[in-house]
C-alpha cells in the first residue's frame, strides 16, 4: 500500500499535466474561434456578393428578356421609315432605331458570366459550409473535453484536500508542503535503503546457515561411515578371535591325538615316530 504522500505527489504530477493540458486545449479553443469569425466574416461577404450577383443576373435576364423581345420584332423594325407612322403605335418618331440596330450578344454573354460566378461563389459557400461545421463540431468537442478535465480536476483537488487533510498539512503553504513530503520522502528512502541493508544481511545469515547444515550433514554422514567402519572393525575383531579359539582347539585336540597315539605305540614296544 502507497503512503498518503506519495499520493499528494501523484495528483501534483496530474495537476501539472492536467492544466498543461487545459492550456493546450484553450489555445486550440482560441484558435478554432478564430478560424469561425474568419470563416463566418467571409460567409457573410460571400452572401452579399452572392445576393448583388442575383440581382445582377435578374438585371441581365430582365434586359435579354426585353432584348429578345425587341429582336423579335426586327421585320416591323427594319421597314420602320423616318417620318411615317409606326404600323402598331402609330407614331411617326422613331429615336430608337439606331439603337435596336446596334444590339448583340453581350448582354448574354455578361449574364452567362454572372451565372458562371454565381456558381462559383456557390461552390465556396459549401465549401465554407463543410469547413464551418468541422470547426463547430471541433469547438462542441473541445467544449465536451473542457467540462470532462473541469470535472477530473475538481474530484483531483477533493482527494488532494483528504489526502492533505490526513497529513495534516493543510495549514501549510504549497512550499511548505512540498518541503515536509520531502523529507517524509528522504526518510523513506533512508528507511528502504536500511532495510536494503539488513536483508543482505539476512541472506548473508542465510547462507552462513545453509552452509552450516550443509557441514552439519556432511559431518552427520561422515560419522555415519565411521561408525560402520567400527562395526566392521569390531566384527573382523571378533571373527579373528574366534578364528583363534578354534585354532587352539585344533591344535589342544591334536597334543591329545599324539600322546594317545604315542601312548598307543609304547605299550606296543614301537618307537614313536619324530
Amino acid at each position: 500500500r502507497q503512503p498518503l504522500w506519495a499520493n499528494v505527489l501523484r495528483a501534483w504530477e496530474q495537476q501539472a499535466q492536467q492544466q498543461q493540458q487545459q492550456q493546450a486545449l484553450r489555445r486550440r479553443q482560441d484558435e478554432c474561434s478564430t478560424q469561425l469569425a474568419e470563416l463566418e466574416r467571409r460567409r457573410n461577404q460571400f452572401r452579399q456578393d452572392y445576393k448583388g450577383l442575383q440581382e445582377q443576373i435578374r438585371d441581365k435576364e430582365q434586359l435579354l428578356a426585353q432584348e429578345q423581345r425587341i429582336r423579335a420584332l426586327e421585320q416591323h423594325r427594319e421597314r420602320l421609315q423616318p417620318n411615317e407612322a409606326c404600323p402598331l403605335c402609330g407614331s411617326e418618331s422613331h429615336p430608337a432605331i439606331q439603337a435596336y440596330q446596334a444590339l448583340d450578344d453581350s448582354t448574354a454573354l455578361s449574364l452567362a458570366e454572372k451565372q458562371q460566378q454565381r456558381d462559383q461563389l456557390e461552390q465556396k459557400g459549401q465549401e465554407l459550409n463543410r469547413q464551418l461545421a468541422g470547426l463547430q463540431a471541433q469547438q462542441e468537442q473541445d467544449v465536451q473535453q473542457g467540462r470532462q478535465w473541469d470535472d477530473a480536476a475538481s474530484t483531483l483537488t477533493g482527494q488532494l484536500q483528504d489526502w492533505l487533510l490526513a497529513l495534516d498539512m493543510t495549514g501549510l503553504e504549497t512550499d511548505g508542503q512540498r518541503q515536509a513530503i520531502a523529507q517524509r520522502q528522504q526518510c523513506l528512502q533512508e528507511l528502504e535503503q536500511r532495510l536494503e541493508q539488513v536483508e543482505q544481511q539476512q541472506d548473508l545469515l542465510n547462507q552462513a546457515r545453509q552452509r552450516r547444515q550443509e557441514a552439519e550433514n556432511q559431518q552427520a554422514k561422515l560419522q555415519h561411515q565411521l561408525h560402520l567402519l567400527v562395526q566392521q572393525l569390531q566384527s573382523l575383531i571378533q571373527q579373528d578371535e574366534q578364528q583363534q579359539l578354534r585354532i587352539q582347539q585344533q591344535q589342544w585336540e591334536l597334543g591329545q591325538q599324539q600322546a594317545t597315539l604315542v601312548a598307543s605305540l609304547s605299550e606296543l614296544n614301537w618307537p614313536a615316530p619324530t
